[in-house]
């Protein structure tokens, strides 16, 4: 039988009639990937893999680098591992920032990082037991007596298969939360309790009312640096912004930035000729490929109507698409907010006074706000102020934050602005959630009650049971014990 010998991580393996040892470059490749465009994912891998488990020496290197990376302290990304590389002139070696960009470019989905792992662990165990084979042959060609093969063959079993046994575990998918404490994130913010890291959100609003502007002056604040609007600090240095303008184009966006006096070389839009709609499919792939390549802090598209012509947004193909961005806002980490429009309800328009929008106002289909996370709507409740208002309708992930008050006006030296204020009170009298919430407000002010008691105080005063669990949920309010509570940070106050 026709035999050579091959190395592959400072051991011989046999090469058995032209077969290579165990490996699957694919499912390398794939967990890579995963961790250059994911810190979380960089720091799971960690705990489950080492360098010798991957087959080619490149892959080696480069997990290597990001092993160092992260134990630093800094962020696993594509800029940190290359310069990683650089510093140990492997990056040449490894195939150059071209291959680690390869990598991210043909990302597979961060939630199968287990099993691209478990695939990588399982060849990497394989070679280790070929290894074993190889030993033992060497050992008795050099003489080895039967009783130190034995003693070596059992000493080494032992390792496998706590090796194989620990795998198999893992396999599963099942861990506890101490487990994972520390390697999964909580939610991050862009704007804290307004735009999360990672997800869709989506401002709305009737025509007119300044949704465009809304969506350039918190872009403004990423490209400047500045403030959030309840004046939140930036957190970071200024950074770019990839605005997407499917409604207006791309001149009139160009006026607007010149006239608020936004950094224009921090705004990135697709070359003249090479747009693309994202209904399209190499239109979802244009944007992955910008996105991954340039990292913007924010992504906005102007408008969810314009980006998807020949889909209506009560055709139910509309959740597929969005599906598709939120998968890409995931993967990168990155807000991507849509400008949309409200529903066609006359006494929510401009010209009726006052209008008043929650989180169902929007145009379409109801998988709209199923497929976004913070839902930002823009109303105007006070028919006697001029001031619009800007609030969170819908947000899963966090108490809602108070509504901001703005209006559209002109800078000390002319230019249009986004001026923020304090929000107008609503005009409406408080509906029956409205009711529900200042009512359990003041219940729990003092303290967390007996839910049984609040369920029969509520129905003493003709307010339902389902509205008042709405309510708690709207409140944030933590149910434990057979008790209800408000949350540390503090009751939400429902407006009036």
């Amino acid at each position: 039988m026709a035999m050579d010998t091959i190395r592959t991580d400072n051991r011989q393996h046999i090469k058995w009639e032209g077969k290579l040892p165990p490996q699957d470059l694919d499912n390398e490749q794939a967990v890579l990937g995963c961790m250059l465009l994911n810190a979380d994912a960089a720091t799971f891998a960690l705990g489950r893999l080492q360098a010798g488990d991957f087959y080619p020496e490149a892959h080696r290197a480069i997990f290597h680098a990001i092993a160092t990376v992260v134990e630093n302290g800094d962020k696993s990304d594509l800029q940190a591992a290359t310069a990683e590389l650089r510093r140990r002139d492997l990056l040449e070696e490894v195939g150059g920032a071209e291959y680690l960009l390869a990598l991210m470019q043909e990302p597979p989905t961060v939630d199968h990082l287990d099993q691209y792992i478990d695939v990588v662990k399982d060849r990497a165990l394989a070679r280790e037991f070929i290894a074993v084979g190889d030993r033992l042959q060497t050992m008795g060609y050099d003489g080895a007596s039967p009783e130190e093969l034995c003693e070596w063959l059992t000493a080494r079993s032992a390792d496998m298969a706590q090796s194989v046994s620990l795998n198999a575990r893992e396999v599963h998918g099942l861990v506890t939360y101490d487990e994972i404490d520390g390697v999964v994130s909580t939610t991050q913010w862009l704007w804290p309790s307004w735009l999360p890291l990672g997800h869709l959100s989506c401002v709305f609003g009737p025509p007119g009312c300044g949704k465009t502007f809304v969506a350039l002056a918190l872009a403004g604040c990423v490209t400047e640096g500045r403030a959030w609007p309840d004046g939140t600090p930036a957190r970071d240095e200024p950074g770019s912004v990839l605005w997407l303008d499917y409604e207006s184009g791309q001149g009139t966006l160009l006026s607007r930035l010149k006239a608020m006096g936004l950094t224009q070389a921090r705004f990135l839009t697709p070359e003249i000729g090479r747009e693309r709609f994202l209904s399209e499919p190499k239109g979802l792939e244009a944007l992955r490929h910008w996105v991954l390549g340039h990292r913007p802090r924010l992504v906005v598209v102007d408008s969810l109507r314009y980006a998807y012509p020949g889909v209506h947004e009560n055709d139910s193909r509309i959740a597929t698409h969005l599906r598709g961005l939120s998968e890409l806002a995931r993967q990168a980490s990155v807000p991507v907010l849509l400008i949309h429009h409200a529903g066609k309800q006359p006494d929510r328009r401009p010209g009726s006074g006052s209008w008043e929008l929650d989180g169902e106002s929007f145009r379409g289909s109801s998988t709209i706000g199923a497929s976004t996370r913070s839902l930002l709507a823009v109303d105007k409740p006070d028919a006697g102020v001029d001031t619009l208002r800007l609030h969170v309708a819908k947000n899963n992930l966090c108490p809602k934050p108070d509504a901001m008050g703005f209006t559209i006006g002109q800078d000390d030296e002319g230019a249009p602005c986004v001026q923020w204020t304090v929000a107008p009170n609503t005009s409406q009298p408080l509906g029956a959630l409205g009711v529900a919430m200042e009512f359990l407000r003041d219940e729990l002010q003092a303290g967390a009650r007996p839910s049984r008691e609040l369920l029969a105080r509520a129905e003493e005063v003709g307010i339902k049971q389902a509205t008042l669990y709405r309510a708690r949920k709207e409140l944030g309010a933590i149910s434990s014990g057979g008790e209800w509570m408000l949350p540390a940070s503090g009751p939400a106050v429902p407006e009036k």
